[in-house]
This record gives C-alpha cells, structure tokens and sequence, in this order.
C-alpha cells in the first residue's frame, strides 16, 4: 500500500481510490496504515466454496461508500493468473 500511495495521483474527498480484495482484513489495516480513511472506497468480495467451486459471493463495503456490483475480483485473479503463466516456475 505504501508504493500504491507513492506512485498513485493525490487523493481527496472528491477524487478517492477503489480498492476490493478478497475478506483477508490485512487489507482493511494496511489502507488504514497509508490512507486517510476520507479518500478511499473499500469493498471486500468472501467467496463460499464447495468442492472446489464457488457457491456463493458475499459483497461487503468497509470503508466509504460504492456500489456493490462494482465489488468483484476477476479482473486481478485473471492478471495474477496471468503473470504466474509467464513466470511459472520449476
């Protein structure tokens, strides 16, 4: 979060950051580490598994304020899938 906030434009109450992760609320202590809780928006997406797939997605907003169907992961799981493909290793 530290880098996030170094290399990411100046945030205020009318231009805030979005971030969404899995439940993991190490999350939620690290933007509260570098971010005023003012500037940024925070949802979390709790995945429910049952043998190895998804049954159910539980979207929870921690901090500030955004629509729920924007609460959503894939598009970082893609890109982290992507990159292990690159550098897979052996």
């Amino acid at each position: 979060m530290k880098k996030v906030k170094e290399r990411g434009k100046p945030l205020s109450k009318d231009n805030k950051a979005d971030f969404v992760s899995d439940g993991n609320d190490q999350y939620t202590k690290s933007i509260l580490k570098y971010f005023d809780e003012e500037t940024v928006n925070y949802g979390q997406l709790i995945k429910e598994r049952k043998g190895g797939r998804v049954v159910k997605k539980t979207r929870r907003i921690v901090i500030g304020s955004m629509d729920e169907k924007d609460i959503e992961t894939v598009y970082i799981e893609r890109y982290n899938l992507t990159i292990a493909s690159k550098f897979r290793w052996n």
